[in-house]
């Protein structure tokens, strides 16, 4: 029994939105996890992905696909479409890919995102530690961050940061272990009754996360994450300064 054109394109929907939900789950929990996902743009990226991936291909099976065709006919514009889908997969995996949050770098009070096309190849070859000189491939990496004490490294930053806008967390010669700076991390980070004040409207989102955690709020405290599209709000452990979750949160 031959399958029809609307049988064929509902058969190719139905494995395309397998393989958009398996790439979007990947995206989501690997690349830009939490909060990062809005805040970053993975969503827009993503909606491009599973629009183009999920409508493209079954569109053309059922404008092409002809069960009158001979065998190989039919293989081949197949074939065709199925090239044509897979180019428009990868060329969206290979922008999300360069798009992705690599370093939430610690410095100056705050988290700053620094995504992977912020960074060539030179500026993570001048870092003195071995493991900030390649990206993270399984999501964004915990880092501090060194204030330069030299006059040329005070000179070399000053002039960055008045050349390109990009301050020292966008230097991975300055990296250093997360575990390096939690002391500062938790000197600079604020209460959550402060946030509270400020955002009186997210209250329930912060009570959620809490609850999710299991903690007292006196047990946390706040510091804001910085990304290019949106500030976001990160839990800090108010004694060891360590990360427990990104809230969608302006933190100002």
């Amino acid at each position: 029994m031959k399958a029809s054109r609307k049988s064929a394109a509902a058969i190719h929907l139905a494995v395309s939105v397998v393989l958009a939900t398996a790439v979007g789950a990947f995206i989501f929990f690997v690349w830009y996890p939490g909060a990062l996902f809005d805040a970053v743009g993975g969503q827009g990226l993503l909606l491009i992905i599973a629009g183009v991936d999920v409508c493209l291909g079954p569109l053309l099976t059922l404008i092409v696909f002809n069960p009158s065709k001979q065998r190989r006919l039919l293989v081949l514009d197949l074939s065709i479409i199925a090239a044509l889908q897979v180019s428009a997969l990868l060329y969206g995996l290979y922008a999300t890919f360069e798009a992705r949050p690599v370093f939430l770098a610690y410095g100056q009070g705050k988290f700053v995102a620094v995504t992977a096309n912020e960074l060539d190849g030179t500026l993570l070859k001048a870092a003195g530690d071995p493991k900030f000189q390649t990206l993270p491939l399984m999501g964004p990496r915990l880092v501090g961050t060194r204030q330069p004490t030299g006059f040329n490294d005070l000179s070399e930053l000053s002039f960055v940061q008045a050349m390109t806008g990009m301050g020292i967390h966008y230097l991975p010669r300055y990296y250093v272990d997360i575990a390096d700076v939690r002391d500062d991390i938790v000197r600079e980070a604020k209460t959550l009754d402060q946030l509270r004040s400020r955002h009186p409207q997210s209250v329930a989102v912060l009570d959620r996360s809490l609850a999710r955690l299991g903690r007292e709020a006196d047990s946390v405290k706040f510091i804001a994450l910085r990304t290019k599209r949106r500030p976001l709000t990160m839990l800090v452990d108010s004694q060891s300064g360590a990360v427990l979750d990104t809230l969608l949160i302006n933190p100002d």
